[in-house]
């Protein structure tokens, strides 16, 4: 079974593994703080007296409460991190297909396996 020449760095090698792992928890964590820190600016920076109506929960926040679920997203993009990175170690060793050119399949196929993914 021959490795996958397309990526230059062999990612069995602790050092480039570790900088994939590091790549993708930056990624994931880049993702969270613009999507989670948006609607923390919006609804409760930015405009807060405007959205509160429209809150399903109204109590206060207990203290920590910010850092319990900080530390929980940053464990969780640290699981995603290692998933990723595992997943390009058995793309490189052809245990698994990951298909970058969208024409050798089509796109009806690259519908489909998301679907499929899911």
């Amino acid at each position: 079974m021959e490795d996958r020449i397309l990526l230059p760095w062999d990612f069995f090698q602790l050092l480039p593994f570790l900088a994939l792992i590091g790549s993708f928890f930056l990624i994931v964590m880049l993702r969270y703080f613009f999507m989670a820190g948006g609607f923390y600016l919006i609804f409760y920076l930015w405009k807060p007296r405007v959205f509160q109506n429209r809150k399903i929960n109204n109590k206060p926040h207990p203290p920590g409460q910010f850092w319990y679920e900080f530390k929980y997203s940053t464990f969780t993009s640290l699981i995603f991190a290692l998933l990723g990175a595992s997943t390009v170690l058995l793309w490189q060793k052809n245990f698994t297909a990951i298909y970058l050119d969208i024409s050798e399949f089509g796109w009806m196929w690259l519908l489909v396996s998301v679907v499929v993914a899911m």
